[in-house]
C-alpha cells in the first residue's frame, strides 16, 4: 500500500455506490408502477460519481505534491508561501497540506481543462499518458470526461429540467448511459492513480 491506496478505495467504494443506485433503480422500476418515477435515482447516481472523480483528483493532487516537496522534487505551475518553507519537516508538512487543501478547496478538476492543469504540474501530456494506458486517444477521451462533466452539471446546477419542454419535462435518462459514465469515470480515476505512482 501507498499514499494513493485509500484514496483509490474511496473512490472505488462511492462508484460501487453509484451503481448500486442503478440497481435500486432497476429493481424499483420493475416493482412498483410506471406512475413512480425512479429516474432521480439515475441522476443521483452520475452526481456521485462524478463527485467521487473530483475528490480523487483533489486527494492525489495534495497527497504528490507534498511527496515531491518533501523529497526536494519539482512541482511545476506550483508555488508554495515562503513561509511554510522555513518550517521543518514535521511542521512543513502539516502547513502545506493546510495551504494546498485551502488553495484547491474552490476548484473542481473534473473538467479536462482543469484536470490537465493539475496533473501537469507532475507529468507532461497527462491526457495522452492517461489516453494510452486505456486504449483510447487523448482527444475522445477527454471529449466523454467532458460530456459527462456537462451532464452532471446540468443535473446539479439546472435539475435536469429540458427547457424545451417549458420547464415540466425532464431530460431523458437511462441506465445503460449512467453505468457507461461510470465505467469511464472509473478508468481515467485509476488510469491517473497509476500515472502518479510511476511518474
Amino acid at each position: 500500500m501507498d499514499e494513493f491506496s485509500n484514496f483509490l478505495t474511496s473512490f472505488k467504494s462511492s462508484l460501487t455506490r453509484a451503481r448500486g443506485l442503478c440497481d435500486i433503480h432497476d429493481y424499483l422500476s420493475k416493482n412498483h408502477t410506471s406512475a413512480l418515477d425512479m429516474t432521480d435515482m439515475l441522476r443521483a447516481s452520475v452526481v456521485l460519481s462524478v463527485s467521487a472523480f473530483d475528490y480523487l483528483v483533489h486527494e492525489i493532487f495534495r497527497v504528490e505534491a507534498i511527496r515531491r516537496l518533501k523529497a526536494k522534487r519539482p512541482v511545476s505551475r506550483f508555488t508554495v508561501p515562503f513561509n511554510i518553507l522555513n518550517h521543518d519537516n514535521a511542521d512543513f508538512e502539516m502547513h502545506l497540506d493546510a495551504h494546498i487543501r485551502e488553495i484547491n478547496s474552490y476548484k473542481s478538476f473534473v473538467d479536462p481543462k482543469k484536470f490537465s492543469e493539475a496533473l501537469g504540474c507532475f507529468v507532461a501530456d497527462p491526457w495522452t499518458k492517461i489516453a494510452t494506458q486505456i486504449g483510447s486517444r487523448p482527444d475522445e477521451l477527454k471529449t466523454r470526461i467532458r460530456a459527462i462533466y456537462r451532464w452532471r452539471n446540468r443535473i446539479a446546477h439546472e435539475a435536469d429540467i429540458n427547457p424545451v419542454l417549458s420547464g415540466i419535462g425532464l431530460w431523458p435518462i437511462h441506465k445503460s448511459d449512467v453505468v457507461g459514465a461510470i465505467e469511464d469515470i472509473e478508468l481515467v480515476g485509476v488510469a491517473s492513480v497509476k500515472l502518479l505512482r510511476e511518474s
